[in-house]
């Protein structure tokens, strides 16, 4: 028995980018889905589809050189292109996270971190996320000068790897890192005023400064972190 049926119809894919590696499970949003007989490809590399609703589907990328490809889906032994922008997938360079910066900050979070990355396409990184030690995703944006920044959540002390996705979801396996410190109450700065242009010398008397830490020592001044230097059981710094 022959039977006729609507061509399915490709809306969009999520995410639109991914890992020339492979590996990236993407959504197809569309219409007119058939269980049985409606199938993905993306570019030349005919894909395992799972459909789960006459609108959504569930596929895995298959490795290929980096650029752009054209998905497609094929009903029977047809193929049926869609010429909208929404049906193109990137084959991309994971991005590779070269620094960070502050490299510490507090446990209780809040640290604006910027990231200086690698990768080859650089366009990508609109849809940025960051993974800060287990806590992914943690959502980013691309600066001006073309870094990446993202607020660090609260977690316990310690070193915390960074980790880069250009879609969300799929991590390099490469990192940084960035060093929680536990925060601490300050008693007293002297002096309390200083000039607006900066420079004037403070010592800050904390409630307590573990002995022989070897964490890299900061002070917060309003936005500002900046570095100090141990003296007894104070701490002097530029403000």
């Amino acid at each position: 028995i022959f039977q006729f049926h609507v061509s399915p119809k490709l809306l969009y894919l999520d995410p639109a980018i991914g890992p020339s590696a492979g590996g990236s499970v993407l959504a197809l949003v569309g219409e007119h889905f058939l269980s049985t007989d409606t199938t993905c490809a993306i570019g030349d590399k005919i894909l395992s589809t799972r459909i789960v609703s006459s609108s959504l589907a569930c596929v895995e990328s298959q490795a290929d050189v980096q650029g752009k490809a054209a998905a497609s889906l094929m009903l029977g032994g047809d193929q049926v292109f869609s010429n909208a922008a929404q049906s193109i997938f990137t084959h991309a360079a994971s991005p590779r996270v070269l620094g960070v910066t502050p490299a510490a900050g507090e446990s209780s979070g809040g640290s604006i971190l910027k990231l200086a990355y690698a990768q080859a396409h650089r366009t990508g990184m609109s849809a940025a996320a960051c993974a800060v030690g287990s806590f992914a995703p943690v959502m980013a944006a691309r600066t001006d000068d073309d870094d990446v920044e993202c607020v660090a959540p609260a977690r316990s002390a310690g070193r915390a790897s960074l980790r880069l996705a250009d879609n969300h979801k799929d991590f390099d396996g490469s990192s940084s890192t960035f060093e929680y410190v536990d925060s601490n109450d300050v008693l007293a700065v002297i002096p309390s005023v200083g000039l607006s242009r900066g420079g004037t010398i403070i010592t800050v008397y904390p409630a307590k400064l573990a002995t022989g830490s070897s964490t890299r020592l900061t002070v917060h001044v309003g936005g500002t972190t900046i570095s100090a230097t141990r003296r007894d059981r104070n701490l002097v710094a530029y403000a």
